[in-house]
């Protein structure tokens, strides 16, 4: 048989206490236990210098009891922590049996992360004397029941040996404790812990010791190996299993409710293969929805049979229950407010892990009624000792789903939720994870609909304080929350994170909420607009910063269909920006246009006028790649226009008709809309509109020369009369053409 693993060398346990702070000058006993309260390395510091006198057992045992409750949990966990060390970096046999001891005082911490530090230390310090300790306090523990505090270490103790780096010693003690006469529930517990160890079961206490005794010659990998290969062996079996039940029920759905309903029994019966009974209990929810379910009969009785797998509530769970714990889930996900009550009463429930179910469950119920015992429980674990951070999440995650900021009491939900964050902020390291509360508190703020302008006022100014959080799951929560409360604060607090978040996702969140704000609150849509629109230029897509602004832009503008805010994000992309890229970029916008017959009677004359502007942008932006949709643009700006398509208000949609032309390969319109160009713009056009018709004029001359030579003289011919009104930058190139014509009648 393989030996257990050696303890750390020497010199690697001298390391570990110089690392721990080993100094030559120890401060005082009380000093110490002075900085064990601040936190942090200095108080695993005080925690291991402590342990490491020796004379400080009893009073290191007194907190980690925490008997008058003064001890914060972040305190019992450097002590624990300082147990494993303090235990291998000194050669005095005497610290790993205090270690141990100390340990099995916190192993019923109502605190879930403390006990389960202690049963870390255990399987840390691992070597025959912490077999035979655990040995033992099991035999001592025997009868206690698991919901008791000497229950709860037994449970430790065999989670513990669970744990350990040598399973085949584990297996043995644990299988030697099923000799002894042990109460049902730690008997139980045993039962169920050597048949995940070794993928085995057997139906007697005398069979375990048989088995161990068998394999005792074996070295550890080649226990492993025989353990693992019957784990393969029962895994095939389950998903045989499995596929089997899937089959029965799949052909169950095809036929009466009857089947239907029987198979699902069948399967919430199911005790071997996990998966089934949750895939029962999952249809069962599906059938049970108020909306989208089952209809009449069906679905009452698929409701009852979900209800039936609850616990009575006299009797009390030996152990979290998964299944219970999904059964009060999908409760909730029936939406059927006929079940608040129900579901209401396992918030008491002993188990933290069911209590958190139930509030997801109320959660997901959205009965407006649900938010009184959500709140009464919420204000219970607030004060409790031996509170859960988690529970206190879901709570909080819950009353956020249900979204009143008061009950139907007239409590505030949101004043409440607040303050609950405050505290755990304040808690720091002294509480396991606080960030968790402060980040379903922004959520839940986001989420709630605000009767009162004070109740939002006070949700709004601490959003904004956890914006500047040094958390960014923190400041990710608050963004998101801002964005969809109408105030006129969040805004401006989004507007001035965007530019200064590090965070990438982060940054995302708050350009998502920026958008949202924009639709929300119409007042800031141009402000938005400004800040949205220099991310659609960014081609590479960094971190999907344009993608959202392009998602958030089109929603703003409604898909084309608002079109002064569609005008606004226009002139912001065009302003100071090349022409040619700033089109690339509005095309997409652009092409959702509606048609102008489209827009209707009603629609006033600035209405129209604008969008046939936007229309012709379209018609500039789709000209490089679409010419012939370019065209059709140009032609429908022209006929909306009508009698105002004249003069020096028609030339560019020539200008654009003749370009649409002239990338169709037809140079002779192209000329004929060049020449109108020029002669629409009169006698005093602008500059660039004069340079763009006779660069075309010109462009369309040299096309058709190469494919119709004696057209392109004729062409040419024409622009003579108009040559005095040639741009001084295209004279050069007009008096070659003009050279070119000639040698070429000469050669004639």
């Amino acid at each position: 048989m393989t030996l257990l693993p050696p303890r750390l060398p020497s010199v690697l346990a001298a390391l570990l206490a110089c690392a721990l702070g080993a100094s030559a000058a120890e401060p005082s006993v009380e000093e110490l236990y002075k900085r064990l309260n601040e936190g942090g390395d200095v108080a695993k510091q005080a925690a291991f210098q402590l342990f490491r006198r020796g004379d400080q057992d009893q009073r290191l045992r007194n907190l980690l009891r925490n008997a008058e409750g003064k001890t914060k949990p972040g305190s019992r966990l450097c002590i624990l922590e300082s147990l494993t060390y303090g235990a291998l970096a000194q050669g005095d046999p005497t610290r790993p049996r205090a270690a141990r001891e100390l340990a099995f005082e916190a192993l019923d911490d109502p605190e879930q992360e403390v006990a389960r530090r202690a049963v870390r230390v255990f399987v840390n310090i691992e070597d025959e004397d912490t077999y035979s300790f655990i040995a033992r306090r099991l035999r001592r523990l025997r009868f206690a029941s698991l919901e008791s505090g000497p229950g709860q270490r037994a449970l430790g103790l065999v989670q513990a040996l669970e744990r350990m780096r040598n399973p085949q010693r584990a297996t043995e003690v644990l299988a030697r404790l099923l000799t002894e006469r042990l109460g049902p529930q730690l008997e139980s517990l045993v039962l169920d812990t050597l048949e995940r160890m070794t993928a085995q079961r057997f139906r007697t206490p005398e069979q375990w010791v048989n088995w161990t005794e068998r394999t005792r010659t074996l070295t550890l990998d080649e226990w492993r190996r025989d353990v693992a290969a019957r784990r393969t062996t029962r895994f095939r079996n389950y998903e045989d299993a499995a596929e089997d039940w899937f089959k029965a029920l799949l052909a169950a759905v095809a036929n009466d409710h009857e089947q239907l309903l029987d198979t699902l029994r069948r399967g919430l019966e199911q005790t071997t293969i996990l998966s089934v009974r949750k895939r029962a209990v999952l249809e069962l929810a599906r059938l049970g929805r108020v909306e989208g379910g089952a209809e009449g009969p069906l679905r009452e009785r698929a409701v009852a049979l979900l209800r039936s797998q609850l616990p009575k509530p006299e009797e009390a769970a030996v152990s979290f229950d998964e299944i219970q714990s999904l059964v009060i889930q999908k409760l909730g996900s029936t939406g059927d407010p006929a079940l608040l009550e129900e579901i209401a009463r396992f918030l008491d429930a002993r188990s933290s892990r069911l209590r958190a179910a139930a509030a997801r469950a109320l959660g997901a119920l959205k009965a407006p009624a649900a938010a009184d015992p959500l709140l009464a429980e919420l204000l219970q674990e607030r004060t409790a000792q031996d509170r859960d951070l988690s529970v206190v999440g879901e709570l909080v995650e819950a009353l956020g789903r249900i979204g009143r900021s008061r009950t139907l009491a007239g409590e505030r939900v949101s004043s409440t939720l607040v303050a609950i964050a405050r505290e755990a902020q304040a808690a720091g390291s002294d509480d396991p994870h606080p960030s968790l509360v402060v980040t379903r508190t922004a959520e839940a703020l986001g989420r709630l609909s605000y009767a009162d302008e004070s109740d939002l006022d006070e949700a709004v100014g601490f959003l904004t304080e956890l914006a500047e959080a040094a958390d960014p799951k923190i400041r990710f929560a608050a963004a998101t929350a801002l964005g969809s409360l109408q105030h006129p604060n969040c805004f401006k607090v989004l507007a001035s994170r965007l530019g200064r978040e590090p965070e990438l996702y982060v940054r995302r969140a708050v350009l998502d909420a920026v958008g949202l704000q924009a639709v929300l609150v119409p007042e800031v849509a141009n402000e938005a607009i400004s800040l949205l629109a220099p991310y659609l230029f960014d081609l590479s897509d960094t971190g999907g910063m344009r993608r959202r602004s392009f998602d958030a832009l089109r929603r703003l503008t409604r898909n084309g269909a608002d079109l002064p805010l569609l005008d606004r994000l226009v002139r912001a992309v065009l302003q100071n920006r090349e022409r040619a890229s700033a089109l690339a970029v509005l095309l997409p916008f652009l092409r959702e246009l509606p048609e102008p017959d489209s827009l209707g009677e009603e629609a006033s004359a600035a209405d129209r006028e604008r969008l046939l502007g936007l229309i012709e942008l379209r018609g500039w932006a789709l000209l490089p790649q679409e010419p012939r949709a370019a065209l059709a643009d140009f032609e429908a700006v022209l006929a909306g226009r009508g009698e105002n398509a004249t003069g020096l208000a028609a030339a560019p949609l020539y200008l654009g008709k003749g370009r649409a032309k002239l990338a169709l390969e037809l140079p002779a319109e192209a000329f004929a809309f060049a020449r109108a160009a020029i002669e629409a713009a009169g006698e005093e056009p602008p500059e660039r509109l004069l340079v763009d018709s006779w660069t075309l004029a010109l462009d369309a001359v040299e096309a058709s020369s190469k494919m119709q030579p004696g057209k392109a003289e004729e062409l040419f011919a024409q622009l003579g009369p108009l040559a005095e009104g040639l741009p001084e930058s295209l004279r050069e190139r007009y008096r070659a053409l003009d050279e070119e014509f000639k040698k070429a009648k000469a050669s004639k």
